[in-house]
């Protein structure tokens, strides 16, 4: 494989993610059985996929970010039209089969849908179930090219990531790099 050279250098790996991953779990298996054993791999999913899905590939992963919109049913089911039953039944698959660790918990503020407390609710209640590592944020709207439209919110709720990781939506790093 010719990235192997570059992926050994660096300690990276591969990440599924963009629509839905884990509705190809069959083809990450594969994928990962065949790809050289020290390559990372990152997931990122809704999780709302048949549990079978997960199972399959949740093995093979390094690190599981997942997207869960909003904790409450409603909220969820009106931003997503889906509700969240596989959602719950799979956060709660992970943490009893010890994969809470390796998982960050994306819990975004979607304007006209939820709010800061939401977002603080939801954490509450991910906790409860076993999980400790969040990334909360305000979805970003791809026209904003600075941060000044954002200047009056108070963004301290928002750096909940270890400062030490890099990730391309920690809002304060965003924040300093405009």
């Amino acid at each position: 494989m010719p990235d192997n050279i570059y992926f050994l250098a660096t300690g990276g790996g591969v990440t599924f993610g963009g629509g839905e991953p884990l509705l190809y779990a069959d083809f990450i298996s594969e994928f990962t059985r065949k790809m050289p054993e020290e390559w990372k791999i990152t997931i990122e999913s809704s999780l709302n996929v048949p549990n079978k899905n997960i199972f399959k590939v949740a093995q093979f992963a390094d690190l599981l970010v997942i997207d869960i919109k909003d904790m409450d049913e409603f909220i969820y089911k009106q931003y997503t039209g889906k509700d969240n039953s596989f959602v719950l039944a799979n956060l709660k698959w992970l943490v009893d089969n010890g994969y809470a660790d390796k998982t960050i918990i994306r819990i975004p503020l979607i304007k006209n849908y939820n709010n800061k407390s939401n977002q603080i609710k939801s954490r509450e209640i991910l906790e409860s179930i076993g999980f400790s590592r969040f990334d909360i944020f305000i979805q970003m709207l791809p026209y904003f090219r600075s941060m000044e439209a954002f200047s009056h919110f108070d963004f301290s709720l928002y750096n909940e990531i270890d400062s030490s990781k890099k990730t391309t939506s920690n809002i304060c790093s965003l924040r300093k790099k405009y």
